[in-house]
């Protein structure tokens, strides 16, 4: 919610607009019809999974021509489940007001490129609202959507919509199906790997910027510092730095790039300094837990290595 509404400042500064998107999936898709929850005689055996798979790729498909159009939008997006388990999108976009036609029509064009003929894919696979500012903020608009997919907190719906909540997270895990993604902007990481710096940065005033607001919880300054919002994500200033470690992971090979910090043109700041390694615990009362009985009265249980 943080991001969110340090997008909706960031907009409010530039005068962008926000457009609420929602988009489903094909009705061949769905394994059950909306109305009696009776079986759909058109359902082709997609899983969630793969119905999420379609839309990431749908999506990439409208970023790689809105990027051909030299269109920025930035924003958030969230997956939930609909009535049989089928995932859809609620998109929330910020972008300059001469740019959201494009966006519409951009989206609106690979949302049904695929079945878009069939019957009421116009009226129900798409839907733009423009979020008028008079009305309510963009953050406000998407916080519901936001919650019902977390805990249900502060839903006027209380128990009902927890369990909701609930049933939410076991259909993601289950399936694999990340429910949040932040659209544009500088990237999260980064941001909080600034935020582990307790203590001013001298050497590089962009750094300096950065670390501030990111310590502050200001994604709004973080976004500032970091080019604004129409700049994309690879061209970002201050970038996480990373070290090579020969350490053998799970699989015998080499775990590669470990992130160590942030850097900024050459200019580097260290954020993290152990590293940290499982072991087994061999004392007597993991052994017994293993072997599925208490340890033996008496016996030293000292506790294992904490690395």
């Amino acid at each position: 919610m943080a991001r969110l509404a340090g997008m909706e400042e960031i907009a409010g500064r530039f005068e962008h607009v926000a457009t609420f998107y929602t988009i489903t999936c094909p009705s061949r898709m769905h394994c059950t019809l909306f109305r009696g929850n009776r079986k759909n005689p058109r359902f082709d055996g997609t899983t969630p999974r793969q119905a999420q798979a379609y839309l990431r790729r749908q999506w990439a498909r409208a970023r790689a021509k809105l990027q051909r159009l030299d269109v920025q939008p930035y924003g958030f997006r969230i997956a939930e489940p609909q009535h049989d388990g089928t995932p859809h999108w609620h998109i929330l976009l910020f972008c300059p007001s001469e740019d959201a036609r494009k966006v519409t029509d951009v989206l609106r064009h690979y949302a049904l490129q695929i079945d878009g003929d069939e019957p009421g894919a116009s009226k129900y696979r798409f839907d733009a609202v423009k979020i008028d500012p008079s009305k309510g903020t963009a953050t406000g608009y998407i916080a519901k959507y936001v919650s019902k997919n977390i805990d249900a907190a502060h839903l006027p719906e209380g128990e009902t919509a927890k369990e909701a909540a609930e049933r939410v997270e076991a259909w993601a895990s289950t399936w694999r199906i990340r429910q949040f993604q932040q659209i544009g902007g500088p990237p999260v990481s980064v941001y909080r790997e600034l935020r582990r710096l307790a203590e001013s940065v001298s050497g590089d005033q962009i750094v300096e910027a950065a670390r501030e607001s990111a310590d502050k919880g200001d994604w709004a300054g973080y976004m500032m510092a970091q080019g604004g919002p129409s700049l994309r994500t690879s061209e970002c200033p201050v970038r996480l730095m990373k070290a090579w470690s020969d350490r053998e992971g799970m699989y015998g090979e080499p775990i590669g790039d470990l992130v160590i910090g942030v850097d900024h043109d050459g200019y580097g700041v260290q954020t993290r300094y152990k590293e940290w390694t499982i072991e087994f615990d061999s004392s007597p009362t993991m052994r017994g837990l293993i072997a599925g009985r208490p340890a033996v009265v008496g016996e030293a249980a000292q506790p294992g290595p904490c690395a």
